[in-house]
């Protein structure tokens, strides 16, 4: 299979895995080494046949991004290898490994848990950031203690991943010949050739390393007393940055001096430190990469060594002593409450000097690991910081607190705004929904309107019926007229205009049945409309309790938080009245950890209770949005509704000024003033169907469109 292992460590942490990686290259496993730059020629040079891609950004800093360096290969190369396997070898994950996993989802990825590496927490007087949590999600989760050492937890990775119990050997590597030669060459150009020498690594470059380092002062000491009491000589290695504490020893050897060589300015590489160290006698120094490098080359190895990672990172030597202060704080990720690093400041220098007498001697025979007991002035001093620094911490946290009330209060006067708001935006919507409780009384009017409609229809029948038999009535009287008077072309103008008022009388009786259909519609579309409007504002009413529950819990939360705060002053008080009784203040420092992680819970909980509000402040905007869309629709409706009804009110007055023109032209037509005698009952008649013409479309004119139609339509 092809498996990606990402490495973003240094040189001690690679030589602790080298033997897993060798077991999953034995087992017939195609590897990608993920590493650091400084880290690639040993990665090379201790897994030849596995491929090696570098790793330019650090991926211990916050802003780390995976292709953010313009020179990184290590996004195209992992794309080539197209792995089935992502191991994180780290303990700590860093974000190198959860951007890799969301890179290639299709990678199995095996790791330690869901630790994410915290960069911050390392420097002492670094705000603590606790919200950052991991991003991973492991497909195989091996199931390791933190205070394991890192080779055993290698080990059961290994087993994980081949599906086996799996037994390794300790690191061991051998140098090469051109190592041994290019280091040969360096000891005849400085007069080092033939002369018993070991290799020091006792420098420091940051405030960091110095933390886990021992004292300058004590280092010169115990240099001194190799090179005068044994005759050795030594050969100070290390980073460029550690050159100048480098040479701070030196200075401080006096004389003795002249029998080292320091070889911190210019490293010359891993070449040079593995040759060096191949040809030396053995090893002093902290507990760092080039110590790992010599336990694995099967160099004896005196080291001291603090408790921060205790005793994760013990080297793998045969023959050795590592030297420790037995605090009760160890394993402490090097986040040290102290003023100074009790657990390595205080090994005592006759310590190191036996251990290095008895190596020397060749009186050691086996590793072996010293915890040494605090001196009784160590354990005093160690109580009065914890004290001073827990008073720090009450107070830091007093004033953390004060700023997260006013965050608080600040937030619950946005809260106090957009619930004003929601009630501003709710009172339309309100109106809305008690207008919505009331379709029976629409329902009523609309059915009103409806029978009223079906009694305009009877009566167009009845009209249209009248208006046939005055027309048949007029036919008469034309084919009469015509006979006598032989008038037939007005007669013709007069059946023409009579059958364009049937025509309009027809529209008319369609307008009324559009204006009955748009009307229906009207009133099955606002019911859903205000069905819709509904159902949002009861979401929108469980969106405000919700939030008033999470107000509950924030002002409980508070109160609790206010009886602890309390509770913590007066156990304060009495430690600090009480200087044997002390000790329980290193006890607190957990509890004010974990409220720090409940303040940050909490933090967490308001931001999402902010989001919630935004999420129902938008929710409100889309519905105002479609209501004020779906409100103009009905108004578009009902200017469409009340034009058409005014088109029919114009056709009444036309209507019955046509009538009124058709009796005119009758009232022209000639022969009628001379046969008025014999034609008075005719006229007579047909004056009287016109009056009741008349009669019959002023009733239609009153009742086609009554006063509580027109204002409910424009009340809609």
């Amino acid at each position: 299979m092809r498996i990606v292992v990402s490495n973003p460590d240094n040189l001690g942490d690679f030589v602790i895995r080298q033997p897993m990686l060798a077991a999953l290259a034995a087992a017939g496993h195609e590897l990608l080494l993920i590493v650091r730059t400084h880290v690639a020629p040993l990665a090379a040079w201790a897994m030849p046949g596995a491929g090696i891609v570098q790793c330019f950004a650090d991926p211990y800093q916050p802003g780390f991004q995976l292709d953010g360096a313009p020179d990184d290969r290590l996004i195209p190369a992992v794309t080539a290898f197209d792995p089935e396997i992502l191991v994180v070898a780290s303990f700590q994950h860093t974000q190198l490994e959860e951007q890799l996993a969301q890179r290639f989802p299709r990678a199995k990825a095996i790791g330690f848990g869901s630790e994410l590496f915290q960069g911050e927490l390392l420097q002492r007087d670094a705000p603590r950031n606790l919200t950052r949590v991991p991003a991973i999600n492991l497909a195989v989760q091996v199931q390791v203690a933190r205070e394991w050492p890192e080779f055993r937890k290698s080990e059961a990775l290994a087993s994980a991943i081949l599906g086996t119990s799996v037994t390794l050997a300790p690191p061991r590597l051998i140098a090469e010949e051109r190592f041994l030669t290019i280091a040969s060459g360096r000891l005849h150009r400085d007069g080092f050739a033939n002369r018993k020498f070991w290799i020091v690594c006792a420098g420091q470059g940051s405030v960091y390393t110095a933390l886990k380092n021992w004292n300058l002062e004590k280092w010169a000491a115990v240099c001194s007393a190799m090179v005068r009491d044994h005759g050795l000589h030594l050969i100070f290695v290390g980073t460029p940055s550690e050159h100048e504490s480098t040479a701070a020893i030196r200075a401080l050897m006096g004389e003795l001096a002249g029998k080292t060589l320091d070889m911190t300015v210019h490293p010359d590489g891993l070449d040079m430190l593995v040759g060096l160290t191949a040809l030396a006698d053995g090893y002093l120094g902290k507990d760092t990469g080039p110590m790992h490098i010599a336990a694995a080359l099967g160099k004896p190895v005196v080291a001291v060594f603090g408790g921060g990672h205790w005793p994760r990172f013990l080297p793998s030597s045969a023959v050795g002593r590592v030297l420790s202060v037995n605090v009760p704080c160890s394993d402490c990720n090097w986040i040290c409450p102290y003023k100074t690093s009790y657990c390595v400041k205080n090994i005592p220098i006759e310590a190191v000097r036996d251990a290095i007498d008895a190596v020397v001697a060749g009186r050691q025979k086996e590793f072996e690991v010293t915890l040494l007991e605090p001196e009784p002035w160590v354990a005093r001093a160690m109580i009065l910081d914890a004290t001073a620094t827990a008073g720090n911490a009450m107070r830091v946290l007093a004033t953390e607190r004060a700023k997260f009330n006013q965050w608080q209060d600040e937030r619950l006067r946005d809260i106090d705004g957009l619930r004003h708001a929601l009630a501003r935006v709710e009172s339309p919507k309100s109106t809305l929904a008690a207008a919505a409780s009331q379709p029976s009384d629409r329902q009523t009017e609309l059915a009103d309107l409806q029978r009223q409609l079906l009694e305009h229809q009877t009566e167009s029948v009845t009209l249209r019926r009248q208006n046939a038999a005055l027309q048949s009535s007029l036919t008469a009287l034309s084919s009469s007229a015509a006979e006598q008077l032989d008038c037939k072309s007005g007669i013709a103008a007069l059946h023409q205009q009579l059958a364009v008022s049937m025509a309009e009388s027809s529209a008319l009786q369609q307008q009324h049945s559009a204006l009955q259909a748009s009307l229906t519609a009207l009133s099955s579309s606002s019911a859903e409309q205000f069905e819709t409007l509904r159902d949002a504002l009861a979401s929108l009413r469980n969106v405000l309790q919700t939030n008033q529950a999470r107000d509950d819990r924030i002002t409980r939360f508070r109160h609790r938080t206010a009886r602890r705060l309390l509770d913590y002053r007066s156990r304060i008080a009495i430690l600090q009245q009480q200087s044997a009784t002390a000790q329980r203040l290193v006890h607190l420092v957990p509890e004010l950890e974990a409220l720090r992680e409940e303040n940050s819970r909490l933090g967490k909980e308001c931001n999402q209770r902010a989001a919630s509000l935004d999420a129902a402040r938008g929710a409100l905007d889309q519905i105002e949005s479609r209501y004020r869309g779906t409100i103009a629709d009905l108004r578009q409706q009902l200017h469409r509704a009340e034009e058409q009804l005014r088109a029919v009110l114009t056709l009444v007055p036309e209507l019955r000024d046509e009538l009124a023109r058709c009796l005119d032209e009758v009232a022209r037509i000639p022969g009628i003033e001379a046969d008025r005698a014999d034609r008075g009952r005719q006229i007579d008649l047909l004056h009287t169907h016109i009056e009741h013409q008349k009669a019959r479309i002023a009733q239609l004119e009153a009742t086609l469109l009554p006063r509580r139609l027109i204002n409910l339509l424009k009340k809609s």
